[in-house]
């Protein structure tokens, strides 16, 4: 069965059904034969305007009320399944040509053999179930609790409405949330995507909206600190802070190392746009520069001329001189001379 919302895509589903019933009879495997009526007995097919199927695929049963005096023909007949139930809120119509090809290619029972009555088509439609809003939005609720759990901050999320309840066909359901976007901990108002589905096929969309406070563990100064100012530990403390609301993430306790890229006012808690990584040498800071001569290591006190992290080269002085020499950074607070 197709939707046929114009008379052109009737005509297409005729050809494409033709077809599939010819490729059926082909195919078709053995235990699909109908215990074939009397030579002279008709099969009476009085087809219904309009139904409502409850369940998940459309039989000829379904569409139309059948007589034979054939119990068992009457029986498959009845349970012949024309395919999938639509969507909830879209109708399909079956038409008597199309159903006779599929009879004949499904049940080997010729055509002639059927006295139709009824309508030339029947309009098929789903029994839709209503899915509660406050079901949709129970997922939606417990989806953003566990992933910004597992981000390792305190959510505190409240429904902003309740979505409308979704029509949907019987079958089984499932509620698939989209992922949330990485800027989700700074939101105060989240518009959360949950998918609907039935038995794999997608019904639709629905957008829960969500108002947030999340809560999470960042630095916080101590005191102020200036532009390129270490923050060493008794500059600054860790405590809870509120994340919803910032333009930027605080930034979290970690083992690396930082300084203030900004102004830093005491009591303010550290944003990522406000610290950086702290080189491991620093420009103007005193480093120990190491030199391999066979088997004698020489170690001297130099002035580090530029930023650098492990790996790096920087300029580096030595005491007293009045160039400066490349050296290879090997951890904080040393280098070594390149050869």
């Amino acid at each position: 069965m197709h939707a046929l919302p114009s008379p052109t895509r009737r005509s297409r589903l005729a050809l494409a059904l033709a077809l599939a019933c010819v490729a059926a009879a082909l195919l078709a495997p053995a235990t699909l034969a109908f215990a074939s009526p009397g030579a002279g007995e008709l099969i009476r097919v009085e087809l219904r305007p309009f139904v409502e199927v409850s369940g998940t695929e459309v039989t000829l049963g379904d569409v139309a009320a059948l007589t034979t005096g054939d119990l068992l023909t009457l029986r498959r007949l009845m349970a012949l399944p024309l395919g999938r139930t639509p969507r909830a809120g879209a109708a399909v119509r079956v038409g008597r040509t199309e159903l006779a090809r599929w009879i004949r290619a499904r049940a080997g029972i010729d055509p002639s053999r059927i006295a139709w009555s009824g309508p030339g088509a029947s309009e098929v439609r789903a029994v839709a179930h209503a899915l509660r809003g406050e079901v949709i939005a129970g997922r939606a609720l417990d989806a953003v609790r566990v992933a910004l759990t597992q981000r390792g901050l305190r959510v505190e999320p409240s429904l902003a409405r309740v979505p409308q309840d979704v029509p949907v066909p019987p079958g089984q359901m499932s509620l698939d949330v989209r992922a949330l976007p990485e800027t989700a901990a700074l939101a105060r108002r989240l518009s959360v995507w949950v998918d609907v589905s039935v038995d794999g096929r997608f019904v639709r969309t629905v957008s829960v909206p969500l108002e947030l406070r999340v809560f999470g563990p960042a630095y916080v100064a101590t005191r102020d600190r200036a532009p390129g100012d270490a923050l060493e530990p008794s500059s600054v403390e860790i405590r809870e802070v509120e994340w919803s609301g910032r333009t930027a993430p605080p930034a979290r306790p970690g083992s690396t190392a930082l300084r203030a890229r900004r102004p830093v006012a005491a009591g303010e808690p550290l944003t990522r746009a406000q610290v950086e990584a702290a080189p491991e040498v620093a420009r103007g800071a005193a480093a120990t520069l190491r030199a391999r001569r066979g088997a004698v290591e020489l170690e001297s006190r130099v002035e580090i001329l530029e930023d650098g992290f492990a790996g790096q080269s920087v300029h580096v002085r030595l005491p007293g001189a009045s160039s400066a020499i490349a050296a290879r950074v090997t951890g904080p607070g040393t280098v070594e001379v390149i050869p």
